[in-house]
C-alpha cells in the first residue's frame, strides 16, 4: 500500500506541476502581449507626435497654405478648374489614415488633433479626388483618406450626440482661408 501512496502522490504532484507550470506559462504570454500593445502604443504615440510636427513645420505649412489657395480659386471662382500641381497635404492625410487604420495611431488622439483639417480638405477636394481617379484609373487614389474621414466624422457624431452633419461650404472655405494665412 505505501507504494501505490507514493505512486499516487508523485502522479498528483506531477499534475499539480503541470497545471502550474500551464498556468504560469499562461501569465507570462499575457504580461508579454501586455508589453506588445504598450509599446505598440508609445511607438505608435511617438509617431504621431513627427507626424504633427511635421504637419506645422514650416515647409508643410508652406505647401498648405498654397494648397488651400488652390483650392479656394478652384472652389470660389473657377469650378471647372483643376487645383492641387502639388498633392503632398492629401498624401500627408492618406499616410495618417492609413496608420490610423492599421491601428498604429489611435483614432481618438487622431481625432483631436487632425478632424477639422481632415474634414475640411476633405470636403474641399471631394471633387478633385472624383476627377483624379477617373482620370488615372485609380479608383484606390486616397481611399484611406475618405475612411479616415467618415471615421473621424463617425466619433464627432459620437461627442455631439447627434448624427453627422457635413461642414457647410462657407466653413470650409473659411478653413481654407484660414490655412492660407499660415506663416
Amino acid at each position: 500500500m505505501d507504494h501505490a501512496v507514493a505512486e499516487a502522490a508523485t502522479a498528483w504532484a506531477t499534475i499539480a506541476t503541470a497545471v502550474a507550470s500551464w498556468a504560469l506559462a499562461a501569465v507570462t504570454v499575457g504580461v508579454v502581449c501586455a508589453q506588445i500593445r504598450e509599446a505598440k502604443r508609445a511607438t505608435g504615440l511617438q509617431l504621431f507626435v513627427l507626424l504633427t510636427q511635421d504637419f506645422q513645420s514650416p515647409a508643410m505649412r508652406s505647401l498648405r497654405r498654397a494648397f488651400a489657395t488652390e483650392l479656394l480659386i478652384a472652389r470660389l471662382h473657377e469650378p471647372q478648374r483643376k487645383p492641387l500641381a502639388d498633392e503632398t497635404v492629401l498624401e500627408f492625410f492618406e499616410n495618417v489614415a492609413h496608420l490610423t487604420r492599421d491601428k498604429v495611431l489611435e483614432r481618438q488622439i487622431v481625432w483631436n488633433y487632425f478632424s477639422v483639417a481632415v474634414d475640411s480638405y476633405w470636403h474641399a477636394s471631394q471633387s478633385f479626388i472624383g476627377s483624379l481617379r477617373v482620370a488615372e484609373g485609380g479608383a484606390e487614389l486616397y481611399v484611406d483618406l475618405e475612411w479616415l474621414a467618415k471615421e473621424l466624422a463617425a466619433i464627432t457624431s459620437k461627442r455631439q450626440q447627434r448624427g453627422y452633419q457635413p461642414p457647410q461650404a462657407e466653413r470650409v472655405n473659411d478653413f481654407l482661408r484660414s490655412e492660407q494665412s499660415l506663416a
